[in-house]
């Protein structure tokens, strides 16, 4: 379905309903990609992109990985990964390292 035709659909449905409506929006779908306002002038209020993460996350996997097959190695891929600390900080490593300590034999 071209976009045109996309965008004319969701403005259909937006006139359709006089109560808040979500849209659901999947980069590669049906639905198009549409700036917040331009969603808000269709009367959707909230839009949500439920395959954002694990699409990014995908791509990054296969450099990733396309990197350790043909290099035998991930020193090609290291200035993209996010850094092991601040890694272990997102997940709350300290706390549970402190955590440990307290409670050692």
């Amino acid at each position: 379905m071209a976009l045109l035709a996309q965008s004319l659909e969701l403005e259909r449905v937006g006139r359709a309903f006089d109560l808040p409506l979500l849209v659901n929006v999947v980069e590669g779908g049906r639905t198009p990609q549409l700036a917040p306002d331009e969603l808000q002038k269709l009367r959707f209020s909230l839009a949500i992109y439920p395959a954002s993460g694990f699409l990014s996350v995908a791509k990054v996997l296969k450099d990733v990985y396309g990197e350790i097959l043909a290099r035998k190695g991930t020193q090609g891929a290291i200035p993209s990964m996010y850094p092991f600390s601040d890694m272990c900080e997102l997940m709350g490593f300290p706390e549970v390292w402190a955590f440990d300590r307290a409670h050692a034999d």
